[in-house]
């Protein structure tokens, strides 16, 4: 190097290229300054510049050759403090990358130590940031969550948008982590308005990604709202050539696809993804689609390649990432039950509740004892689904989750039943199949209607049975899900009369043949006040039981005065008038 000067420039264009996540441009520029006699100072900086690029591309194995100089603190105690900090900041990067957990908060607290002596405000919120991802990672919400906070602070002194909206990102995670959804959104919606793609494309990226996954784990929004966030993200990433970010965002939109039953299309997203993850050694990512496509055999009956696909998973997470850890455990407990391994499922369970418990991720533990309460209907001890109905209605209402709920009425209309309260049941039933229809949940939806088969069979009612049994049918081949077809066609080849009640002009959705009391129905409305839309679907359900040969139709006051249409019993509704208060001219 000619010049102090010269080398400052390039170092300039490097730190320039790096706020605009152009990785390759950095190494283009550094690359040959690692061939040249520098002064240790200037050493170091390339290296700690080269590092975060490589970091940037998920490169863990260049970034560990510059780093692994600066390890020990003799190698960096004579340099600028500044470079000190910065150096840690990077080696707690990396070492949390590789799982070393311990090692990661040493280097974070260094870095924030250093950056306190220096009065270095953006300093001390980057090391925070650097501690609350650590503790997320080992399970530990509560210290993540105060660390992340500590950050926000730290940035709004500074007044940099871009990191208090990064801030904001990290909080949303780990609510989301704690299954605090609503809040989880709250904090991804301040954040995008406080930039824009052109802002900081990357955590624009993280924010739509985000958005998406927040609003399907809430079982918010439609199918649609999700894919555009997913599609938003996924076109950040690529310009920005972000492969380990892109596999994230490609693996939970192909989760949005296997549960409405685009299995195939899903599949795809999920090999895209894995590859991705793979290339990129990101462990939680790899191990969230291989927990995707043990899901899809699962339900498929390929329960030996399920179980492979969940237990390589489990090599990718465990100790490493306990929220991604306690989804595969949930995963491997369903495949279990599906197999008739109930013991071994509850097992699964336990593991479950424990890690919930410990990273405060309180829908996996409510998820994990509705599933107990599902397995225990399978076995036939009602006493124990009648204890853990005890509890579960008050801790699902706390999440105002579509799919809980629907999980819920699903247990509570099989306690229903084989007490013989067959209107309580049905309504049950009814209500978690308009959840599961709303939510996407099409391998639910099929067991929902299955039940209702069987019950009405039960009761003397073929057609009802018939009309049942077709629906679940319907679900569970949009699936492909081959042992559930086998067994439903099992059933349905019985010898059951079929009469003409199952031509009915009405749809079978609302159609029951059952009476249900007026306590009941009310009972079902309040119930439904979860959702608009399940509400809507309720009181059409329970007019009809009123009004059984009645045309029915619930509309909603438009912004130009036109009613839309909400809910109707028939295929073909008359169209409602406009209101008169509308028609007047003004």
């Amino acid at each position: 190097m000619k010049t102090a000067a010269m080398f400052d420039n390039i170092i300039a264009q490097a730190t320039d290229a790096l706020r605009t996540y152009q990785a390759d441009d950095v190494v283009t520029l550094l690359t040959p300054l690692l061939a040249q006699s520098l002064p240790l100072a200037q050493q170091a900086q390339v290296h700690a510049l080269l590092a975060e690029a490589h970091h940037l591309q998920s490169r863990w194995a260049e970034a560990d050759a510059l780093l692994q100089p600066y390890e020990a603190l003799d190698a960096r105690a004579a340099l600028p403090t500044s470079l000190q900090q910065r150096l840690c900041l990077r080696l707690a990067a990396l070492h949390t990358e590789q799982g070393n957990f311990t090692v990661a908060k040493q280097f974070a607290h260094t870095a924030f130590v250093l950056a306190e002596t220096q009065d270095d405000v953006q300093g001390q919120g980057a090391a925070q940031q650097a501690l609350g991802k650590v503790y997320r990672l080992l399970g530990e919400t509560a210290f993540a969550a105060e660390h992340f906070e500590a950050a926000l602070q730290l940035h709004r002194q500074a007044g940099d948008r871009a990191l208090i909206a990064r801030s904001y990102f990290d909080l949303s995670v780990v609510s989301a982590s704690r299954s605090d959804y609503p809040l989880a959104r709250h904090y991804l919606t301040q954040a995008l308005q406080l930039l824009s793609e052109a802002d900081d494309a990357l955590l624009y990226g993280h924010l739509c990604g985000g958005l998406g996954a927040t609003i399907s784990l809430e079982e918010a929004g439609g199918l649609a709202e999700r894919v555009q966030w997913f599609q938003q993200a996924q076109a950040t990433f690529e310009n920005l050539g972000q492969k380990k970010y892109l596999a994230r965002t490609l693996n939970n939109w192909g989760f949005e696809l296997l549960k409405v039953g685009q299995w195939q299309e899903a599949q795809q997203l999920f090999e895209q993804a894995i590859m991705l993850g793979k290339e990129t050694n990101d462990r939680p990512t790899i191990a969230s689609v291989l927990e995707s496509l043990g899901e899809i055999h699962a339900l498929q009956g390929n329960y030996e390649r399920g179980h492979a696909y969940l237990a390589e998973a489990l090599t990718y997470v465990a100790g490493y990432d306990q929220f991604v850890e306690t989804q595969v455990h949930l995963a491997l407990a369903r495949l279990l039950q599906w197999q008739g391994e109930w013991q071994q499922a509850q097992v699964r369970l336990a593991q479950v509740q424990k890690l919930a418990a410990h990273t405060g991720a309180q829908l996996h533990l409510t998820a994990a004892q509705l599933q107990l309460a599902d397995i225990a209907c399978e076995q036939g001890e009602w006493d124990t689904v009648a204890q853990l109905l005890r509890a579960l209605p008050e801790a699902v209402s706390k999440f105002k989750n579509l799919w809980l709920t629907g999980c819920l009425r699903f247990v509570q209309g099989r306690l229903a039943q084989q007490q013989k309260r067959f209107a309580e049941a049905q309504a049950h039933w009814q209500q978690a199949g308009t959840i599961f229809d709303l939510c996407g949940r099409r391998f639910w939806l099929g067991r929902t209607h299955w039940l209702l088969a069987q019950m009405h069979e039960q009761l003397g009612q073929p057609s009802a049975a018939d009309r049942a049994a077709r629906q679940a049918h319907k679900e569970f081949q949009a699936l492909a899900a081959t042992p559930w077809l086998t067994a439903l066609d099992r059933w349905s080849q019985r010898d059951m009369p079929v009469s003409a009640e199952a031509t009915s002009r009405l749809p079978p959705s609302v159609a029951p043949p059952l009476s249900a009391a007026p306590e009941t129905q009310l009972t079902r409305l309040l119930d439904a006040t979860i959702s608009r839309d399940v509400l809507v679907q309720e009181l059409l359900q329970v007019l009809h039981e009123q009004l059984p040969d009645t045309a029915i139709a619930i509309y909603e006051q438009g912004h130009v005065g036109m009613p839309r249409l909400l809910a109707s019993n028939q295929s073909q509704p008359q169209p409602a008038a406009r209101c008169a208060e509308d028609s007047a001219v003004r």
